[in-house]
């Protein structure tokens, strides 16, 4: 059982900051379609990722972000579409030439497939923050990554047994989350001191939207029975409908200081936004 546990939070770990884009598996329609299954979507990936690097002229996979929101994403409606485009037609691959009936959650069929028109519409003022997301926001959530957990949640993983190495592993996952719950916050701030007042709101609902299905979906990787454990206190805090007292009760208020802690980190954006904004004040 730990051998299994250190493998599962091995296998799904990543840096940190920023989130480069990680393939999400497709459901199988059985074990026998596996390989076959397998090396279908793995042309329809790579005829993706080529057509993205002749489009946007830089390679996929060092160069597009699952968080922050991508610049693909959030700089022009002529990015996005052109973005989307291509992911559309990769959704058709798999459905087309791999059979698949149904598709999982990503944060490109998000985008493209379940929120485009959303996406479009608040294109205006997303494009005003992408610089502020990618360099200010950036800088404040690389700092603010938290990796430590609660000396509760420590002595309950050693109840369990978990390796040292799976240990770090955990709290390598917990900082993860931290990234992304700061990115969520920072980029918030940053629409509702950059964007028009009829853009703001529904623009802070969708990148909420995006963040809160992204978790849900980090969340699945650990919902296999026994591995629920793997997914810490203040990840659940931060996933809609999860409990951060499933495993170890009472730590919310640890929780709460975490939280607290990256809106103070953000809260030097917002700073950094105000001074901006007072020197162009004196400019005019």
């Amino acid at each position: 059982m730990k051998k299994l546990l250190v493998l599962i939070l091995l296998a799904n770990c990543i840096d940190t900051h920023p989130r480069r884009h990680q393939r999400r598996e497709v459901a199988r329609n059985s074990d026998e379609s596996k390989a076959t299954e397998a090396s279908c979507e793995t042309q329809c990936d790579a005829q993706w990722k080529d057509d993205f690097q002749v489009l946007h002229g830089k390679p996929f996979d060092l160069n597009f972000f699952d968080v922050p929101l991508d610049l693909t994403v959030i700089s022009s409606r002529k990015e996005l579409t052109s973005f989307c485009g291509i992911t559309t037609q990769k959704s058709s691959c798999y459905k087309n030439e791999c059979g698949h009936r149904k598709l999982e959650w990503t944060p490109e069929r998000h985008i493209c497939e379940l929120h485009y028109q959303e996406f479009k519409n608040s294109i205006n003022c997303l494009s005003k923050t992408k610089e502020i997301v990618h360099k200010e926001c950036s800088t404040v959530c690389d700092r603010v990554v938290q990796q430590r957990i609660s000396p509760a949640e420590r002595k309950f993983l050693e109840q369990r047994k978990l390796s040292r190495e799976g240990l770090r592993e955990f709290e390598r996952q917990n900082g993860i989350c931290t990234f992304v719950s700061c990115h969520n916050m920072c980029h918030e701030k940053v629409v509702l001191h950059k964007c028009e007042p009829a853009e703001k709101h529904k623009t802070v609902k969708l990148i909420n939207a995006y963040y809160q299905e992204y978790m849900r979906k980090e969340f699945e990787i650990f919902a296999l029975p026994d591995h629920q454990v793997l997914f810490s206190s203040f990840c659940r805090r931060i996933t809609p409908d999860e409990d951060e007292n499933e495993f170890v009760p009472g730590n919310g208020a640890y929780n709460n200081r975490t939280l607290s802690r990256i809106s103070n980190a953000v809260r030097q954006v917002v700073e950094f936004m105000e001074e901006q904004e007072q020197q162009e004040s004196e400019e005019e």
